[in-house]
């Protein structure tokens, strides 16, 4: 039940800052984020624009320039399955790690991405939440949807090492109903233009 406290209570909306500053003062290599706006108005839809988006635009590029060692970052586990699922019946190179692998299974998967075995790693939000592994190797991220917790979006950007500058990027795929996690990730004030921006894609360095 729900009952009226007479005004005593005012709710008013929070203003954020964003970390997109933070991740450029505080990582150690320069990194350009891409912020990728995928445009469906459609809740009902967006789980597979996202998907298309990925698998027909974005990993073929990849794929085709032989871009190793990339961390796919994927907040929502059925997410996951579905990517690890495309990519085996794709025969990439990849590993997956998530919150229930074995810790020998996570131990392998890591060293061989370090190794250059395997070109991909998958590596769900709540994998990061109970381990906060440093992963050795990563040259370029894939946020597939942004994560629920911005200092993830640090912590995992800072996963970045690189040997020549400039080489290090971060894409981020977010839509409308993102709306909350990316504005706690890039602020109130461009999460506002970003929405409503003419391109689909910016980029901050």
């Amino acid at each position: 039940y729900c009952y009226s406290l007479s005004g005593r209570i005012k709710i008013t909306a929070t203003e954020y800052s964003g970390i997109l500053q933070e991740v450029a003062l505080l990582t150690k290599v320069s990194v350009k984020q891409v912020l990728q706006r995928l445009d469906c108005d459609d809740f009902n839809e967006i789980a597979n624009a996202r998907f298309r988006y990925f698998t027909e635009t974005l990993l073929p590029k990849l794929t085709e320039s032989e871009t190793s060692h990339v961390l796919i970052f994927i907040p929502s586990y059925f997410d996951f399955v579905r990517i690890r699922n495309y990519m085996t019946n794709k025969e990439i190179l990849f590993g997956p790690l998530s919150e229930y692998n074995k810790t020998g299974k996570s131990a392998k998967i890591r060293k061989q991405f370090s190794d250059g075995e395997i070109h991909f790693v998958l590596y769900t939000e709540r994998f990061h939440f109970f381990r906060r592994l440093r992963i050795q190797g990563v040259r370029q991220v894939i946020f597939y949807a942004p994560p629920e917790n911005p200092i993830y979006y640090r912590e995992i950007i800072d996963m970045i090492r690189v040997s020549s500058a400039g080489s290090a990027v971060s894409t981020l795929l977010f839509s409308i109903f993102d709306s909350f996690a990316i504005e706690r990730i890039v602020g109130t004030s461009r999460y506002r233009k970003l929405i409503t921006a003419p391109t689909s894609t910016s980029v901050y360095c």
